[in-house]
């Protein structure tokens, strides 16, 4: 089972940049910025007012689409991602590895203000929901690892599918913007007060953010489906240095780089861009181009 496939053969995305991958890229290549001021935060509350916001309009067109429901956010967002993704297939036996961070976020605020809330602020339930309304019968996970949450989900679909656990996985990663958040990181002092600068000389803080992607992925791709991409390997580490803080010398992540090049089968020179975290704090950052220079010298592939 280990020399199973795992081809990726859909994809769709709903950012700050808009609904659907294909608007999300057309707006990439024109250069725009999706950090922009918030909407449905107050300004002045935070050490930024600047976050990575699902538009307005945007959501509204989600939920016409949906029937108008009132449904939480993160609910809706991986609903949405995940149908617009599916479209006309049919996948009665696809499992789901749900990536989020905090889940519904908003919920915990009601229970706290001695309200009324939903279950899904508890990642596992919201997985379950999301899998119910995408009419998906298989494994349902959730994984729920901070900032490594979506790379993991990935890894755990393609874990299972190459032990047969299922001939299809849908991995679907989600997350919304909450003052619980937005509050937490300006304690921590990590948001920069204007849109992030990742590896910048003059970095200063993190841009918070929200929406949803979502993957599908395939033991054998069906004939006539476009594969576009692969799943070949992954790695995970951890430096287990402190609470807050990246170790400095980026031991963990060097580790993490070097196993997933095992696992794939390919040397440094055979990669040819990376993915990097880029959380534009000043020691997260530095720690990722320690451990990539470590890696792949000072020639190495572009770094995004």
């Amino acid at each position: 089972m280990r020399n199973r496939r795992c081809a990726i053969v859909g994809l769709e995305a709903i950012t700050s940049l808009g609904a659907g991958a294909e608007e999300v890229w057309s707006q990439m290549l024109r250069g725009t910025c999706g950090i922009r001021r918030m909407a449905r935060f107050p300004h002045g509350t935070y050490t930024t007012d600047f976050a990575a916001e699902v538009p307005p309009e945007a959501e509204a067109l989600l939920r016409s689409a949906v029937g108008g429901r009132e449904d939480s956010r993160a609910f809706l967002f991986a609903v949405a991602a995940g149908r617009r993704m599916l479209r006309d297939r049919s996948a009665p036996s696809a499992g789901l590895v749900l990536a989020t961070t905090k889940a519904e976020v908003g919920q915990l605020e009601c229970l706290a203000s001695g309200g009324e809330a939903s279950p899904r602020h508890n990642p596992y339930v919201l997985a379950c929901d999301v899998a119910a309304a995408l009419g998906l019968g298989g494994p349902v996970m959730a994984v729920s690892n901070a900032c490594a949450s979506g790379l993991l989900a990935i890894l755990q679909a393609a874990h299972l599918l190459r032990r047969g656990a299922a001939e299809r996985m849908v991995v679907i990663g989600v997350d919304v913007l909450a003052e619980f958040l937005l509050a937490g990181f300006s304690a921590l002092q990590a948001l920069s007060p204007q849109p992030c600068r990742p590896y910048d000389a003059a970095r200063d803080g993190l841009s918070r953010g929200e929406g949803a992607g979502a993957l599908l992925l395939a033991a054998e791709p069906e004939p006539g489906e476009t594969v576009l991409g692969e799943v070949a390997g992954g790695g995970v580490a951890n430096d287990a240095c402190h609470i807050t803080a990246p170790s400095r010398t980026g031991e963990g992540l060097r580790a993490a780089i070097e196993r997933a090049l095992a696992a794939s089968g390919l040397r440094p020179a055979g990669v040819h861009a990376i993915n990097g975290h880029g959380t534009a704090t000043v020691y997260n950052d530095a720690m990722e181009a320690a451990a990539v220079h470590q890696v792949f010298g000072s020639d190495g592939p572009p770094l995004g």
